[in-house]
């Protein structure tokens, strides 16, 4: 068996289509899902557009790849600035808003009434 080396691009399906999926995510612009020969059906594999690096794992780990953060994947050389920044700020919030739906969470818990029978 001969095994290509070449990768085949899924992601240029329109948004909205069946095998497009939901790509209203901003990491979309910045990476192209491919195929990977021998690859894992059930793992996503992203190829980011500055450094052609193939990501394996998916959107979160793209978005810490452009953003620099060196969680669990090596940064982009060559990734501009401001993208940089645009991906550091979204972490920031997503970080921001599931602490603050923790808390919220934590406050329902203090203020509901524990019956003893």
């Amino acid at each position: 068996m001969v095994r290509s080396s070449k990768r085949s691009c899924i992601g240029a399906a329109p948004s909205g289509s069946s095998s497009g999926g939901n790509r209203k995510d901003p990491v979309w612009k910045h990476s192209v899902e491919v195929e990977v020969p021998g690859g894992k059906k059930h793992y996503v594999y992203l190829e980011c557009k500055y450094c052609k690096k193939v990501i394996k794992g998916g959107v979160k780990r793209m978005k810490h790849h452009l953003a620099h953060t060196k969680k669990n994947v090596a940064p982009c050389k060559e990734v501009p600035e401001d993208v940089t920044n645009e991906f550091v700020d979204y972490l920031s919030k997503g970080t921001k808003n599931k602490h603050l739906a923790q808390a919220q969470s934590d406050e329902r818990l203090i203020q509901v009434p524990i019956l003893i029978m």
